[in-house]
């Protein structure tokens, strides 16, 4: 599996992880306060990693600070990062459409919890 792969992993089971003491313990209100800003600030840190590796392992270089933007503001700059990364347009299109799969993927533990509670 690709580092790249390994990194997304790591941000999909972070990102689920996440909901669940809020689900299972709303009583402890300031805990969840502190485990959505640590696991932000490290979804930005994996988000950047990401970027990086992922531009490493296509053998090419993002341009300007694209990877900083993209993990800094992810659902607009990603795609930005797609076109500027890749040299066909379809590719940029469907890297996008996988982004926001993901995103969506990413949410699934904490819609379904959502309902449950």
């Amino acid at each position: 599996m690709k580092k790249s792969n390994k990194i997304l992993w790591v941000l999909f089971l972070i990102s689920n992880l996440q909901s669940l003491p809020i689900v299972f313990f709303p009583q402890l209100n300031q805990l969840a306060q502190f485990l959505n800003i640590s696991i932000s600030v490290i979804s930005v840190a994996l988000i950047y990693s990401w970027c990086k590796t992922e531009s490493t392992e296509r053998n090419s270089v993002a341009p300007g600070h694209s990877a900083l933007w993209a993990a800094l503001f992810a659902v607009i700059f990603i795609p930005v990062y797609f076109f500027r990364t890749r040299s066909n347009k379809l590719q940029a299109v469907k890297s996008t459409a996988k982004s926001f799969l993901f995103l969506l993927a990413m949410s699934l533990v904490e819609i379904v919890a959502s309902f449950i509670t």
